[in-house]
């Protein structure tokens, strides 16, 4: 088990915006769509609650 094998984009910040991921939603966002990762859980949270 050697754990340099292993690869991956986790956590990598200087990433094209065509290779960020999507956020499917019918809750407005900011003026441009975009938010941060950290704001996720809010979205998620305020869709449960309905």
């Amino acid at each position: 088990m050697d754990a340099t094998l292993i690869k991956g984009s986790h956590g990598s910040v200087n990433t094209p915006p065509e290779f960020h991921p999507v956020l499917i939603t019918d809750q407005k966002l900011n003026n441009n769509g975009n938010i941060q990762a950290t704001e996720v859980h809010d979205l998620i949270w305020k869709a449960l609650k309905g």
